[in-house]
């Protein structure tokens, strides 16, 4: 299932805000908790940052491999489209 940002847009702000004023740890919680719902973009950004943490961030984010493969589906997976009503 992806969610849209809609649903959880205030907090995938918040967390873009943490990210962008370079607060990796609250930034990467809040984009892991998003991406455990199926936040495409915030499944995408947690997996960068997994993948890039030491050399980008100065720090490494960990996540359990079960979670991992729950948000390679969510950041693949096909945005939802409105179905416009006749």
């Amino acid at each position: 299932r992806n969610v849209d940002d809609g649903e959880f847009g205030p907090e995938f702000e918040r967390a873009m805000a943490d990210y962008e004023q370079q607060r990796f740890t609250p930034a990467f919680e809040a984009l892991a908790g998003l991406a455990d719902v199926g936040h495409r973009d915030a499944a995408r950004i947690a997996l960068l940052m997994l993948a890039h943490g030491p050399r980008l961030y100065g720090q490494r984010f960990e996540a359990d491999p079960a979670r991992r493969v729950r948000w390679v589906d969510a950041a693949t997976s096909l945005p939802l489209v409105a179905t416009p009503r006749p």
